[in-house]
């Protein structure tokens, strides 16, 4: 019989969107907007023209604009990004996203055309941020197919 070891497709944190490196904190502190967002607070990102830094909180996005169908399908802890798979593989195109801060979040916006020309600026940078969009999506999949949905909850075991 062989040996059996089991490796995470999806890494240690699954649901836990992977960091951003420590040039696009360094770009959106110097060229961003401050927000802050309160604990319960709901953003609806992808009908918003910025992508969002994660300085300190977090926020749990969900595939719904209905508030009353939330089933979130990731984490966005301090030193993320939301809002860039949407901003480099969608452009100004609306999404069905939005997102709900879990916490009290503080953090930098950026406009989507500014982020997306910045990424587009530097090579190694866009092939660098593609995978951090994949990884994150990589994340996202793995929520959504785990969490119990709205109805699930509903239903008595």
């Amino acid at each position: 019989m062989s040996d059996f070891r089991y490796a995470p497709i999806y890494g240690r944190n699954p649901w836990l969107m992977v960091e951003d490196a420590d040039e696009v904190a360094d770009f959106f502190r110097n060229s961003g907007t401050p927000f802050v967002s309160h604990r319960r607070d709901i953003v609806h990102f992808g009908s918003q023209p910025h992508v969002y830094w994660i300085e300190s909180g977090l926020v749990a996005s969900s595939a719904t604009t209905d508030v009353d169908k939330v089933r979130w399908i990731g984490l966005f802890s301090r030193r993320t990004l939301l809002g860039s798979v949407r901003a480099i593989g969608h452009g100004k195109a609306a999404m069905t996203l939005m997102a709900t801060a879990v916490t009290d979040v503080s953090g930098f916006a950026i406009p989507l055309e500014l982020y997306a020309r910045w990424v587009s600026e530097n090579p190694e940078r866009e092939r660098a941020m593609l995978l951090n969009c994949i990884a994150k999506s990589e994340c996202q999949v793995c929520l959504l197919y785990t969490s119990p949905s709205p109805r699930d909850r509903s239903v008595s075991r």
